[in-house]
């Protein structure tokens, strides 16, 4: 059953983020990946294969590394409005890393989370790109919409071979999926060495978005790789409840209704997260908004 998880469970969910990416917009693809994808099939092998005080350490860690994943979010966005896909790449991974250091003093899942939701509203708050913008149809590489676009803002069906969409996505959806999987499996593999918690830090870190975001910023342009990062952000928030209540549950009782409630959370998390987006998107609008001159 472990090696299912460890094996089956997240290539399955990072296909169907690229399949959702390319029919669907950006934005949606950064929803889905920003979900736990990765760090929830980690969770789930060692809930399954470890002590529930291991698995609690383990989502704690979980819980710190998502920082990691913000803060290259946002980086990436504001960077990229000036720099190269490379440069802003290694400049935003520097920038986790240290997010991640900065929050090791922290203790709990609940400071954590907090630090981290904290982060998320003022990056959504004063984020550098129009919030909105008209979603590009993954089939309009032609027309007049096609047309009007750069080279860098096309979408991947926009090959200079005339290829279908499929066969152009089909490389980097296998790599994602590859990586992924090498992921969930060496780290629920290296948690006895490590231990539970850096394992889990080491779990959320950024790895599929050092490699989805400049391959976005190539094909559509920065804008379109800062629309990933704002969705990936968004979808961060309920992440990050699933992880902290999961490592709050576990200690006061059984795997599997700690993991039924951790689910619950995340699921209103995800429902709720949108209207709040909303709120802060009015009151960024407000703030960036000329005062009239009288």
């Amino acid at each position: 059953m472990t090696v299912l998880l460890r094996i089956g469970l997240t290539p399955i969910a990072f296909a169907l983020v690229t399949w959702a990416q390319a029919s669907f917009g950006d934005r949606i693809g950064g929803r889905l990946i920003g979900l736990p994808v990765t760090t929830g099939p980690f969770l789930l092998a060692v809930c399954l294969t470890s002590s529930r005080l291991t698995a609690t350490h383990a989502a704690i860690g979980v819980t710190t590394g998502q920082m990691a994943v913000i803060v290259f979010c946002v980086a990436y966005a504001w960077l990229a409005r000036s720099a190269a896909p490379v440069t802003t790449t290694l400049a935003s991974l520097t920038l986790a890393l240290g997010s991640v250091l900065a929050l090791s003093w922290l203790h709990g899942p609940w400071p954590l989370a907090a630090a981290v939701w904290a982060v998320i509203g003022v990056s959504l708050l004063l984020w550098p790109w129009p919030a909105r913008r008209p979603p590009v149809p993954a089939t309009s590489g032609t027309g007049a919409r096609g047309a009007d676009r750069p080279p860098s803002a096309q979408t991947p069906t926009d090959t200079p071979s005339g290829r279908p969409a499929g066969s152009a996505k089909l490389s980097p959806a296998l790599t994602r999926a590859l990586i992924s999987t090498c992921v969930v499996a060496t780290m629920t593999t290296l948690v006895p060495v490590l231990g539970a918690r850096p394992a889990g830090v080491l779990t959320s870190a950024p790895v599929l978005l050092s490699i989805i975001l400049p391959s976005t910023h190539r094909l559509r342009g920065a804008s379109g790789a800062a629309e990933v990062a704002r969705g990936t952000i968004v979808s961060m928030a309920a992440t990050i409840s699933f992880s902290a209540v999961l490592a709050t549950c576990l200690p006061r009782m059984a795997v599997a209704p700690a993991l039924l409630l951790a689910a619950g959370a995340l699921v209103t998390l995800i429902v709720v997260t949108p209207l709040i987006e909303r709120a802060l998107l009015q009151a960024g609008s407000a703030l960036s908004r000329p005062e009239p001159v009288f």
